[in-house]
């Protein structure tokens, strides 16, 4: 009998990234135009026309805040189906995070790819629609907070990871989407740097314990039976199944 390869959902799409600038940019345009019009043709600077102008701003951040993660619930279950079949599997427990690498400039979207931060007895390893990078503990040098292009609007914020791997400094960026909002994911990224920091000082994720469990780190037996074999620890992995 001939097995077949199950087929991965393409998740991080052009469309997804489009539709969460220009859905919250709809929203933005309508009130900023419309005051923008009404003090031209008023010529009165202080007045209807300010206040529609200023509402505009408020009105567009709010849907950026709603809608800049366009569909993120179905790209998390999307992507949670997919890492059932990714070969080799997820060393532990994971995280729904956007990432990128320090090459990544893009005024599309801040995430250049997005997936799951999983966590190891000896590894952190992002495992990602398109990419896949694992660092061991002993290659963290540190963990801290970095501006991007979300913190302009005070809705986002990396957690970056400074590593040396060969000799050379890697950095990897990522940022919750736990949660369908980015000020949710905003809120709850002091949450993940300690845990990042908590698993290289040596303390692995329980999900049972964690303030959002339920939400975030599901156990890796409810992904993969329990007998799942092991990966090589420590070995450099690729993704077989892209």
């Amino acid at each position: 009998m001939r097995l077949v390869r199950p087929k991965l959902i393409k998740v991080w799409t052009s469309r997804r990234k489009w539709m969460g600038n220009l859905v919250p940019g709809l929203f933005w345009l309508a009130p900023t135009v419309g005051g923008i019009y009404w003090i031209i043709h008023t010529n009165v600077m202080i007045g209807p026309g300010l206040w529609v102008l200023i509402g505009g701003q408020a009105f567009g951040w709010l849907a950026l805040n709603s809608f800049g993660l366009f569909e993120n619930g179905r790209i998390r279950r999307d992507s949670m189906r997919n890492l059932a079949h990714r070969q080799p599997p997820p060393p532990g427990p994971v995280v729904f995070v956007g990432c990128a690498s320090t090459r990544h400039h893009s005024l599309l979207d801040a995430h250049e790819d997005v997936g799951f931060l999983s966590f190891g007895k000896y590894e952190l390893e992002f495992i990602g629609d398109e990419k896949r990078m694992r660092i061991l503990r002993e290659q963290v040098q540190k963990i801290h907070f970095l501006p991007n292009v979300h913190t302009i609007m005070g809705l986002g914020r990396w957690v970056a990871v400074e590593a040396t791997i060969g000799g050379l400094p890697v950095r990897l960026l990522v940022e919750p989407r736990e949660k369908d909002t980015m000020l949710g994911n905003l809120l709850i990224s002091s949450w993940l740097k300690q845990v990042i920091e908590d698993w290289r000082a040596g303390t692995m994720p329980d999900p049972k314990n964690l303030r959002h469990a339920h939400d975030v780190l599901p156990s890796a037996d409810s992904i993969f039976p329990p007998n799942q074999p092991a990966t090589n620890e420590g070995q450099p992995t690729t993704d077989d199944s892209t």
